[in-house]
């Protein structure tokens, strides 16, 4: 996070398929974020606290896709986020 200064970063770990975020962003808290998204089934992407949460995702193109869509909801939800 701080090395490139990034707000947010997700690992994923290829053979596991788990997913690990972190966030250094005061006013995005990533585990809330996790756990409000749902997918088509109405299942928690996942969950955590204010700074680390996590996720699995064993398909790399769903996992690509939940990206994206966490991207725009961190967006919307964290207004700072854009100014950095």
């Amino acid at each position: 996070l701080t090395d490139e200064k990034y707000n947010i970063v997700f690992l994923r770990n290829p053979v596991s398929k788990r997913v690990s975020v972190r966030n250094n962003n005061p006013d995005t808290h990533i585990g809330n974020i996790l756990k409000g998204l749902k997918d088509e089934n109405g299942v928690s992407y996942g969950g955590g606290h204010k700074d680390a949460g996590g996720m699995f995702e064993p398909d790399i193109i769903k996992f690509q896709s939940k990206l994206e869509f966490i991207e725009k909801e961190i967006y919307k939800m964290s207004q700072s986020i854009r100014k950095n």
